[in-house]
C-alpha cells in the first residue's frame, strides 16, 4: 500500500489506538461436497455470502514496515465495492496526516503535513497496494472479500480442509488463492512472477461476523521483494452503514506529483 506509505512518512510519532480483536465467526464445517467442488462453485459460494455488502466502513490501526520505516497510525476506510475507496490516516491525538482516494480511473494521495498531492492512473495502483490492481479489487482486499475472478482458468487442489486455486498466465506468472470452505473466504492471496518468486501476498485472519457477514479483522499486505509489510486491524467494521459517505476534497495550492 505505497500510497499509504506516502501519507505515513509525514508522521514522525506513533499513534496508539487499539483494542482486542475479536474472533467470533461461527465454527464452520466443511461442506459435504468438499473436496470435489469446482472453481465456479467456489466462486459462487463466496459471492453469495458477500453479496449483501455494497459498501462498508472500517476504522482501526495500521502498522507499516519497510526497509527504512516502521510506523503506526490510525485509519478510516470508506469503500463502495463497485466504485471508490477513501482512506484517511491520522497520527497522535487524531491529527490527520493524509488521505487517499482510489477510483476506477485513478488514485490520489494527499500528504497534508507536507502539502503534497500524489496522483496516478489506476493501472499504477498495483504497485502501491500489494496485490490490488483496480479500485474494486482494492476495496475487496481491504475487507477480505476476495473471490476467484471469473474468466480465469483456475486449477483447484484440496489440501487440509482448504482449497488452493491457481491461475497460470501465458507469461508464466501466477495468481494463487487459498480458500477456507468452512467460512467461504479467501484466507490468502498471492501473486508470483515467472521465477516463482512471491511479489505480493495478502493474508486475512481474526474473522468476525459483522452484520451477518463474515469478515476479517486483520489484513496483512506484503510485497516481499520491496520489503514492504502493511498490517491493518479493523477495530470497527460496519456493513452498509446508513451514514455512509465518501469524502475527498482535492486540495488546491499544493505541490502536485504525478506518479507513473
Amino acid at each position: 500500500m505505497r500510497f499509504a506509505l506516502l501519507l505515513l512518512t509525514a508522521l514522525s510519532l506513533a499513534a496508539c489506538s487499539s483494542g482486542p480483536l475479536v474472533d467470533d465467526a461461527p465454527e464452520g464445517q466443511l461442506p459435504d461436497a468438499y473436496p470435489y467442488q469446482t472453481a465456479a462453485q467456489i466462486r459462487d459460494a463466496i459471492q453469495r455470502s458477500t453479496q449483501p455488502v455494497a459498501f462498508y466502513a472500517a476504522d482501526g490501526r495500521i502498522e507499516i514496515t519497510t526497509r527504512t520505516l516502521d510506523q503506526k497510525a490510525t485509519y478510516s476506510i470508506r469503500a463502495r465495492l463497485a466504485d471508490s475507496t477513501t482512506v484517511t490516516v491520522r497520527g497522535p491525538l487524531g491529527i490527520e496526516g493524509g488521505r487517499g482516494l482510489i477510483t476506477p480511473q485513478s488514485f490520489v494521495a494527499y500528504d497534508k503535513i507536507n502539502g503534497k498531492l500524489f496522483v496516478g492512473d489506476i493501472e499504477v495502483a498495483d504497485r502501491y497496494v500489494p496485490g490490488a490492481g483496480s479500485s474494486e479489487v482494492l476495496a475487496q482486499s481491504l475487507a477480505g472479500l476476495l473471490a476467484p475472478e471469473a474468466g480465469m482458468d483456475w486449477t483447484v487442489t484440496p489440501d487440509s480442509g482448504r482449497y488452493i486455486l491457481v491461475h497460470r498466465r501465458p507469461d508464466r506468472t501466477r495468481r494463487v488463492l487459498v480458500v477456507d470452505p468452512s467460512l467461504w473466504r479467501v484466507v490468502q492471496a498471492q501473486e508470483l512472477d515467472a521465477s516463482n518468486t512471491v511479489v505480493a501476498d495478502q493474508r486475512f485472519s481474526a474473522f468476525d461476523t459483522v452484520d451477518g457477514v463474515v469478515m476479517p479483522r486483520r489484513v496483512v499486505l506484503t510485497a516481499p521483494g520491496e520489503g514492504v509489510r502493511i498490517q491493518l486491524e479493523h477495530n470497527r467494521l460496519l456493513v452498509n452503514p446508513s451514514d455512509f459517505r465518501l469524502r475527498f476534497a482535492r486540495p488546491t495550492g499544493v505541490e502536485v506529483i504525478e506518479i507513473d
